[in-house]
C-alpha cells in the first residue's frame, strides 16, 4: 500500500506522545545527531501540515526514528517520498550547494563555473496516475570560460540510490558522457557534453529530457534550484482526469520548508491543463509549483 501524508503524520504523533518529548527536545537530540530540523518543520509533520518529500528524507528520519525509540524504517516507510529525488548543481552555476556535491564534482573532473544560465525552461508532464515519469530542460547559456565543452547534473537521493532508475537524454546539443556513482555521498554526477568547445562570451541554447524511475507515488510538487538566472519558465501539463484542485508557485531558499502554504506563494491559474510560474530576474534559490489533489 502506498504511503500517504495522513499515515506519515498519525505515526510521527503517536511516536511523540508515547516518547512524551516536546518538539524543542526531539530538535536538540537530532542536533547531537548532527541532523538540523527546526521546531516549526516538526510541528508541521506531526499535524500533518508538510511532508518530508525534499531533502530531509533517509537520514534525518533514521535520526528522528532513533531519538522517538522506533523501528528503523517506522518513519521512512511511510513518509511519502514522491518528491525525494533533488537535483542539486543542474547545470551551469554559480549556485550554493553542499560541500559533498562540489566533492563529487571536483571527483568527476567537472566544473559549474564554465557556463552562465541565462534562461531556464522546464516542462514536467503529469500522467493520469498522477505520477511524474519525465521532465524536459531546456536552457540557454552563456560560455565565460573558453574552451568549455561539457556541465555537470547532479542527481542526490536522499534514500542512498542515487542510480534508482533515473536516466538522461540529450534532446539537442548536448548529449551523455560519463557518469559517476558515489554511493557513499547519495550521489550521482552526469556529464553532459556539448557539440563543440564555446568561444568566451558565446551564447548556446541546449535541451535534455530526464526520465524518472517508475513510482506509484502521485506527485506534488516540481523543485528546480537555480543560479542566478534572467528567465526562469516551469510548466506542469496534467492529463485530462488528473487536475489538481489546487497550484501555487514561488521561489524559496534551500533552507525553507516547501509547503503550499509557504508565505511566498501565489496561485497559479490551470488552463486546459497547463499551469506556468514565470520569473525574471531570479536570485539563486529554489523555485517551486506545488499542488494539492
Amino acid at each position: 500500500m502506498t504511503a500517504s501524508g495522513s499515515d506519515f503524520a498519525s505515526v510521527l504523533n503517536d511516536a511523540i506522545k508515547s516518547r512524551g518529548l516536546t518538539l524543542e527536545r526531539i530538535r536538540h537530540r537530532l542536533e547531537e545527531l548532527d541532523v538540523k530540523v527546526s521546531v516549526a518543520t516538526l510541528s508541521y509533520w506531526q499535524n500533518g501540515r508538510s511532508q518530508p518529500v525534499r531533502a530531509h528524507s533517509g537520514r534525518t528520519l533514521a535520526a528522528l526514528e532513533e531519538v522517538l525509540e522506533l523501528e528503523p524504517g517506522t518513519l521512512v516507510s511511510t513518509a511519502p517520498m514522491s518528491a525525494k529525488r533533488r537535483r542539486s548543481g543542474n547545470g551551469p552555476g554559480p549556485l550554493p550547494i553542499p560541500k559533498t556535491v562540489e566533492e563529487a564534482l571536483l571527483q568527476a573532473g567537472l566544473s559549474r563555473d564554465h557556463l552562465r544560465t541565462v534562461s531556464t525552461h522546464v516542462t514536467a508532464m503529469v500522467a493520469p496516475d498522477r505520477t511524474q515519469s519525465s521532465e524536459v530542460i531546456r536552457k540557454v547559456a552563456q560560455c565565460v570560460v573558453g574552451g568549455a565543452k561539457d556541465f555537470p547534473l547532479v542527481v542526490q537521493d536522499d534514500d542512498g540510490d542515487p542510480d534508482g532508475g533515473e536516466e538522461v537524454h540529450g534532446l539537442s546539443n548536448c548529449h551523455v558522457g560519463q557518469r559517476i556513482v558515489i554511493p557513499q555521498k547519495e550521489l550521482a554526477v552526469t556529464q553532459m557534453l556539448l557539440p563543440r568547445s564555446l568561444r568566451q562570451g558565446e551564447y548556446i541554447m541546449f535541451e535534455y529530457m530526464t526520465t524518472l524511475a517508475p513510482t506509484t507515488e502521485p506527485t506534488q510538487m516540481m523543485a528546480l534550484a537555480v543560479p542566478h538566472t534572467g528567465e526562469v519558465v516551469m510548466e506542469v501539463q496534467f492529463s485530462r482526469g488528473a487536475v489538481p484542485k489546487r497550484v501555487v508557485g514561488y521561489t524559496a531558499s534551500p533552507e525553507d520548508e516547501l509547503t503550499v502554504s509557504h508565505p511566498a506563494a501565489v496561485e497559479l491559474p490551470v488552463s486546459e491543463g497547463l499551469a506556468q510560474l514565470i520569473k525574471l530576474d531570479v536570485p539563486p534559490s529554489l523555485c517551486v509549483v506545488q499542488w494539492e489533489w
